[in-house]
């Protein structure tokens, strides 16, 4: 799972609605490392027993530009076994499925399989909101009761 790492960016990612007026949680890597437990229980059945947390705190700009010089992007890549799981920044070549995150989008890799999707914003919120609640109730989702993130 990987998401587009800008630390400079966060202030429009504000004003654009895709980040918390807080965004601690995603710089640190808690957010992804809760997101990640999601998978890992859904998957395995339960969370990782070992899960290593980095966040993208303190990578500065020079890491980041000295990535593009070499044709290499830093996304912040969660990733797990069974056995343990791992939130931290790495360094992807252009060609990697994770690699061409661009903003608010994440990207799902599993043995091989790309899902992506928004995974921020008004409608996505909405949408995972609307869908857990028709979880939750035991209804059955209708296209016509979720609005569409066109």
């Amino acid at each position: 799972m990987a998401g587009e790492i800008d630390p400079r960016g966060f202030a429009a990612a504000q004003r654009a609605g895709y980040a918390e007026a807080d965004p601690t949680l995603d710089l640190d890597g808690t957010d992804a490392a809760q997101k990640l437990t999601i998978l890992a229980r859904a998957a395995f059945g339960h969370a990782p027993p070992v899960l290593r947390k980095t966040g993208i705190v303190g990578l500065s700009a020079e890491t980041v530009q000295a990535a593009l010089r070499r044709g290499r992007v830093i996304r912040l890549v969660a990733s797990c076994t069974a056995d343990a799981g791992e939130v931290a920044p790495r360094e992807l070549p252009l060609s990697h499925p994770l690699a061409g995150c661009a903003g608010a989008e994440n990207r799902l890799l599993i043995d091989g399989s790309l899902l992506r999707g928004t995974g921020a914003g008004r409608w996505p919120t909405t949408q995972a909101v609307l869908a857990d609640l028709l979880d939750l109730a035991g209804a059955e989702p209708r296209a016509s009761r979720v609005p569409s993130a066109a």
